[in-house]
């Protein structure tokens, strides 16, 4: 007999107004990175102005008419199912809308590790194309939440997760889309796609879904600025109790080794587990008597 499964989501449009006019400025600004979901309000002031000045620096982020996805398949064996993700095999407008290695570093560390998440609830920053919380799905995780902070990245985890899970009934409201759906061998459990900006109505994100057992992160923190809404956000969203975050860096990226590490432990972390490639981290909180 079928069990029932639930997948639920929500969105908002995030806009992004103009690139910065250099690789410093980049650095600075944490407007909007396509994709991962950090970035301060946008400042209308002067609006005409800039848009005067700036007139060929300004895009729209989740304009992609030229680019048409690309389903890719991932065998990852261990008894999970072939995963097929629609996706785009060169970074376009949005760094969500490809599958990073820092993804398929992660899905295989978990695959391995499974007792990391089996049973737990599992949520992602940046979760992309959605390669991580289907595997967390077929290794048993009783609850996973899929974010990211770009909505056409969302749009795209969602279809990947109807792609990838059975399902039954579709009820959608204004504001809810949830999916009915057939469960493998873990039971009743509930996959959710909403939108998350790093640093923004943490309060309000805990209030509705709970505070997470698992946080995983992979190829997120690339630009300096980052670092700060990321660790943020853990600190916010991540149980109290025995809560761990799986960090995965493979891919390029601008921040230091020294800052990587750092970072955490001003918000109470310490690293707990170094893989011997040193591409897979595991962060726990202090004891309580070391806290800042």
């Amino acid at each position: 007999s079928k069990e029932e499964n639930n997948v639920e989501w929500r969105e908002c449009e995030v806009h992004i107004h103009s690139l910065p006019k250099s690789n410093n400025d980049m650095d600075k600004s944490e407007d909007g990175h396509g994709g991962h979901g950090y970035g301060n309000e946008y400042d209308h002031t002067n609006d005409h102005e800039l848009e005067e000045q700036q007139h060929d620096f300004i895009f729209n982020l989740f304009e992609t008419e030229e680019d048409e996805p690309e389903v890719m398949e991932f065998e990852l064996g261990n008894g999970i199912p072939c995963i097929q993700l629609a996706c785009f095999d060169r970074i376009t407008n949005s760094t969500g809308l490809g599958v990073w290695g820092g993804a398929e570093c992660m899905s295989k560390f978990l695959i391995e590790n499974p007792q990391n998440i089996t049973n737990k609830n599992v949520l992602e920053l940046g979760a992309g194309t959605g390669l991580c919380g289907l595997v967390s799905y077929h290794l048993g995780a009783s609850h996973i939440t899929l974010t990211d902070g770009d909505s056409q990245v969302l749009r795209n985890l969602r279809e990947n997760i109807r792609r990838n899970i059975e399902t039954d009934t579709i009820d959608t409201t204004n504001t809810t889309t949830t999916i009915t759906a057939t469960t493998n061998s873990f039971g009743n459990r509930k996959i959710v796609c909403p939108q998350l900006i790093w640093g923004k109505d943490l309060d309000r994100f805990v209030n509705q879904y709970g505070p997470q057992d698992v946080i995983l992160a992979s190829d997120c923190c690339y630009m300096p600025a980052a670092l700060e809404p990321f660790w943020k956000t853990v600190d916010a969203l991540l149980s109290k109790d025995n809560g761990v975050v799986i960090y995965v860096m493979v891919s390029a990226s601008q921040v230091s080794e020294k800052a990587l590490l750092n970072k955490p432990l001003e918000y109470g972390f310490q690293q707990e587990y170094c893989s011997d490639s040193q591409d897979v981290i595991i962060f726990k909180r202090k004891h309580r008597d070391d806290y800042r």
